[in-house]
């Protein structure tokens, strides 16, 4: 649910969407791809609760602004807020206590070594009873006695707390806003009525229950979010005096694609109405100077706020930094500096054949990687598998050891100081095609003599293997006629020997033509490497007329 001073936002609701959407697929197939679908929502959803913690504490650095000017004035608001930051991390708590809990009962690890799991590292992803249990437990009157009801029981107390600080000529209207219900009612799939707890988390596999837990953490959030811009109402910033300015550049995103914008918000703290701040900035730089100020690029800002907007030109890290100017209540000019950096990336797609997802074990394959980061910060890694390369190009040769084996292959890069993964896929390691023989042009029909003479070098052909693999015959066998007018002999090379070609001149017409046990030896820019070619397979038949 979303508050009147934090507006549920596109990407709750398709979050939330995202969750009923599969939450009502488990009960027709708990398919590879709903698990994945799982890890994508859960992924989200914890991203979601980092960026609305932060802004959550801002909420509180306000406060405590306030409350160091003011604190006749902000200080009863200040001690409500901070209560509920209190009763906030008290059922937060509660709630990953009971994650970490759930995971190490299901992967049969302790808590500690579960801490931090999400979707994606458990591996119980369909597990379904341990959740039952966990949450639902059993009694003779069907009545729950697992975690889930001491949950509920904590929801309905923390939400009872939250209404306890709102006026009560406001309290019906700031319950529904508040969301978080666990009343209901609520109705299985047959429409009868139960409880949330039987609702939320009965039969319901591992991956649904975490990703409801994080989802519940998120309104939880919200819900204190609302709360405490409830408190904030009776605190503006222009009824105090700060003795303090700190200049803040707040990027929507460090990493921004060619052809698009990077955008900032740069924020000062409260300033006089009538005043209007400036920004100057200039790019490449690390610490701005007032002296470089005249070579700055300006921009106005309304209200105590300033829109920046820069060009994604260029690729990689890009730097800027400059100065904030205000008046002073003495009415002299100050500068605040600021600092800021973003990264540029090649705005690309991929179009690939999922079926075609192949190494060749003992040559060297060519591999791209993308990602929305800089080439140079793609790293790229596959169980077993050696990457030469950088930049997005890579050369990987599977050892034959590993033909008939699937390999993930993943990428990831460092965003923002941290290691983030962009997920792989799956490509088999298979063995090199055997080359397919032919005479000279010939690979079989009726042919005369003349021309299987003048095409007197047994050549390995595959039009198909668009690798650069090189194949030399080394040495074949040939059988011209049949019965006791059969004529054999062998050579070493490619070509017919004389004896060979006396044979195919003497032949009776219809006579078939044999060659087989063709010998060779595969090469990459003239180097011979380690494939191993069942000379049985390999040879062609034609017919003489």
């Amino acid at each position: 649910m979303a508050g009147g001073n934090c507006p549920e936002t596109p990407r709750q609701r398709m979050i939330g969407m995202m969750y009923l959407v599969l939450t009502a697929m488990l009960a027709l197939n708990v398919s590879k791809d709903v698990l994945d679908a799982f890890i994508v929502v859960d992924e989200t959803l914890i991203k979601t609760n980092e960026n609305f913690e932060r802004k959550v504490e801002g909420t509180y650095a306000q406060f405590g602004f306030a409350n160091a000017n003011e604190p006749g004035k902000v200080g009863p608001f200040y001690k409500k807020a901070l209560e509920v930051k209190e009763h906030t991390q008290k059922i937060i708590d509660l709630f990953n206590d009971a994650k970490w809990e759930l995971i190490s009962i299901s992967e049969k690890k302790t808590v500690e070594e579960v801490k931090g799991y999400t979707v994606r590292e458990i591996l119980n992803k369909d597990d379904y009873s341990t959740p039952t249990n966990y949450f639902i437990g059993a009694s003779a009157s069907g009545e729950t006695i697992g975690k889930a009801k001491e949950l509920k029981e904590a929801i309905i107390e923390y939400r009872n707390i939250l209404l306890g600080y709102v006026d009560e000529k406001e309290r019906e209207e700031f319950d529904k806003k508040i969301g978080l219900d666990v009343v209901g009612p609520f109705h299985d799939a047959g429409g009868k009525e139960v409880s949330w707890e039987y609702n939320s988390f009965y039969g319901s596999i591992m991956a649904s229950s975490v990703t409801l837990l994080n989802k519940t953490i998120g309104e939880i959030k919200n819900a204190e979010f609302d709360i405490l811009s409830y408190l904030m109402r009776a605190i503006t910033a222009g009824d105090f005096t700060f003795d303090r300015i700190e200049a803040k550049v707040i990027p929507n995103s460090r990493i921004v694609f060619t052809g698009t914008t990077f955008e900032a918000d740069i924020i000062v703290a409260a300033v006089d109405s009538r005043t209007q701040p400036e920004v100057y900035y200039k790019m490449g730089i690390d610490e701005p100077t007032q002296d470089m100020i005249p070579s700055m690029t300006k921009v106005s800002g309304d209200s105590g706020m300033v829109r920046l907007v820069l060009p994604a030109a260029g690729i990689g890290e890009q730097k800027f930094a400059g100065f904030i100017k205000l008046k002073s209540p003495s009415g002299e000019d100050s500068y605040y500096p600021f600092k800021e950096s973003y990264s540029v990336a090649k705005s690309t797609a991929t179009v690939a054949a999922d079926k075609m997802n192949v190494f060749y074990a003992g040559i060297d394959n060519p591999v791209s990687a993308s990602a929305p980061v800089p080439p140079e910060k793609i790293r790229i890694s596959g169980a077993g598998l050696t990457f030469r390369g950088s930049g997005g190009n890579y050369i990987v040769n599977p050892p034959t050891s590993m033909i008939g084996k699937k390999i993930n292959v993943t990428i990831s890069a460092e965003v923002d100081g941290r290691t983030q993964s962009f997920g792989g896929t799956e490509f088999r390691v298979l063995t090199v095609p055997e080359p397919k023989i032919a005479i000279g042009n010939i690979r079989g029909g009726r042919r005369s003599k003349a021309e299987i003479i003048n095409s007197p070098i047994v050549v390995p052909k595959d039009e198909s293997f668009v690798y650069d693999l090189n194949w030399r015959v080394n040495g074949f066998s040939m059988t011209v006629g049949s019965g006791r007018n059969a004529k054999t002999a062998t050579t070493g090379g490619n070509r017919f020997s004389a004896e060979m070609q006396g044979y195919i001149n003497s032949a009776e017409p219809g006579s078939p033509l044999i060659v087989y046990d063709v010998k060779v030896t595969p090469s990459v820019d003239g180097k011979p490497i380690n494939i191993n070619v069942n000379s049985d397979n390999l040879g062609v038949s034609v017919r003489l007329r």
